[in-house]
């Protein structure tokens, strides 16, 4: 079972039997470092990340606050506590006054005393730490606002919108990561859980603001005309799989408990076209964003199909049971900075842009979007898209005959994911293909490792209480001839040689082509 993170701490005293005692007393709760003189405290400061150091002041070599004074040049950072005889008081209190010191500890100690003093000053170190975060992040963001602002005044056009419309939507989520942050840097605030709920709702801010400033600096150069399009192979099933694993994972779907659905066109399998991705998947995060904003309960569909009457186009559409709209407003929300009021009790944020821009990237790729919407029923929008097949793949003989009629019925795979959404996945494409179990974190599949024959591991890396490098290790522990391939949204060349090291014996990112896998699947047990 995986040891729980536990918070380091140095002691420095030149008695063994005090550092003894420290290390016996306080092992338990802390990652304890011992050093017999100021010299070897300072070394391992040099190679240790050290959060609280305490340190006797009667030392032979230097005294506690000349070492605090070194302490202070390695990890200014390090929370320093003096630990000193009631003789030495005030000393301890010049160097607190000083800054060199946060607190003193006197001789003999109380044992809960000193568990208390060193927990404060862990919660000092790591409230430091998030405040200087937050500043950083809050620098960031403020950077990324004075950019946008001036792209927005070189365009007369949008100088006078920015300024009358965006100042609400501005400020709103300013406020809170201004407000939370002075909050959270009070001395008086103590309950961890508060501190928690308090940088959840900065980060929500922080990510809200920053969708404002992607929107407008998108209207920015639809306004100037400088908007780029570029056409690159796309498997149309894949980018909807990956939409639908997004919003299933939603919070806000979650919360309202909504149903979202692909509808899956029976007659591809695999359908790839040359259009442009970035501009496409944009378009239709914002409808389906718009349909979880609007649908407070019931469910939202999504999915394309080819038009009959039209050569190489395709229509998608986003179905929701949400409040709908008026017809006489169908126009009017497509407008810049226009939002749909309504008499419901519940508040919809936005900044009104986020239909205005889908729809010009969308005649900016040569289609439209149109919509059908009743009252209180809710609303279908429909993306009207052209796309050019420069090389398309023939899925009778190269596929269908292949991949498509793979299956290991002998054989047992062991999914191990933590994310439903992710495993439903992968569970359609092998079902009926082999035989199928699941393990939702590393411990459990180990576990099922130890207890049942397996044939072949599908290993997500990032996965709750034992990750899939150290899960992957412990099995190859057991047995090695298990093949094991990571199956991981990182995407990186030093990930992949990380998961080679740790045993796994392939790799494969997310997202993945069905064939990828089912080769290398293949390769393995087949």
């Amino acid at each position: 079972m995986e040891e729980s993170y536990k918070e380091p701490i140095l002691y420095v005293d030149d008695e063994v039997e005090n550092l003894q005692g420290f290390e016996f007393l306080l092992h338990r709760d802390f990652d304890v470092y011992v050093a017999a003189s100021a010299r070897e405290g300072l070394e391992i400061l040099q190679k240790q990340s050290i959060k609280v150091v305490l340190t006797d002041q009667r030392m032979p070599e230097m005294s506690g606050i000349e070492f605090l004074e070194k302490a202070m040049t390695i990890s200014p950072e390090t929370i320093r506590i003096v630990v000193t005889a009631y003789s030495d008081s005030d000393t301890i209190l010049q160097a607190i006054n000083q800054g060199k010191a946060y607190h003193f500890i006197t001789k003999p100690w109380n044992n809960n005393e000193l568990r208390n003093i060193i927990r404060r000053a862990l919660e000092t170190y790591n409230l430091r730490k998030d405040k200087l975060q937050l500043i950083s992040h809050l620098q960031n963001l403020n950077a990324e606002l004075l950019k946008a602002k001036e792209r927005a005044e070189e365009s007369d056009k949008l100088k006078t919108s920015f300024l009358a419309n965006m100042s609400h939507e501005i400020r709103t989520p300013l406020n809170a990561i201004v407000g939370f942050s002075n909050l959270l840097i009070d001395d008086n605030l103590k309950n961890p859980e508060l501190k928690k709920e308090f940088v959840k709702i900065i980060e929500s801010s922080a990510s809200d603001l920053l969708n404002i400033i992607e929107d407008i600096l998108d209207t920015a150069q639809i306004e100037s005309g400088i908007v780029s399009i570029r056409e690159n192979q796309v498997d149309i099933n894949q980018l909807m799989v990956e939409l639908l694993i997004m919003y299933q994972n939603h919070p806000q779907v979650k919360e309202k408990q909504l149903q979202i659905e692909y509808i899956y066109p029976a007659a591809s399998d695999k359908f790839q076209v040359y259009i442009d991705r970035l501009r496409l998947k944009q378009i239709l995060t914002n409808l389906l964003s718009n349909a979880v904003k609007f649908t407070e309960r019931g469910k939202i569909e999504f999915g394309y199909r080819q038009l009959e009457y039209a050569q190489n186009v395709l229509q998608f559409f986003v179905r929701d049971t949400g409040i709908g709209i008026p017809s006489d407003k169908f126009d009017f929300i497509f407008e810049r900075f226009r939002k749909l009021e309504t008499d419901s009790e519940t508040l919809y944020r936005g900044n009104g842009l986020g239909l205005y821009i889908s729809r010009k990237l969308a005649q900016f790729m040569g289609g439209d979007i149109s919509l059908e919407s009743e009252v209180g029923k809710g609303s279908t929008f429909y993306l009207t898209i052209p796309y050019s097949v420069k090389q398309r793949e023939s899925l009778g003989e190269n596929y269908s005959s292949y991949y498509a009629h793979l299956s290991w019925p002998e054989k047992t795979i062991l999914i191990v994911e933590d994310e439903t959404s992710n495993y439903k996945y992968l569970e359609a494409l092998l079902n009926n293909r082999a035989n199928l179990i699941w393990a939702k974190n590393g411990i459990e599949a180990v576990q099922i490792c130890s207890e049942k024959k397996i044939d072949l591991i599908l290993m997500d890396i990032k996965l709750p209480k034992l990750d899939g490098f150290q899960a992957t290790r412990k099995i190859k522990e057991m047995n090695a001839s298990i093949p094991i391939i990571a199956v991981t949204a990182y995407a990186m060349e030093a990930d992949k040689n990380e998961s080679i090291q740790a045993g796994c014996n392939n790799y494969i990112s997310k997202p993945f082509k069905m064939e990828e896998l089912f080769s290398l699947i293949n390769s393995y047990i087949g």
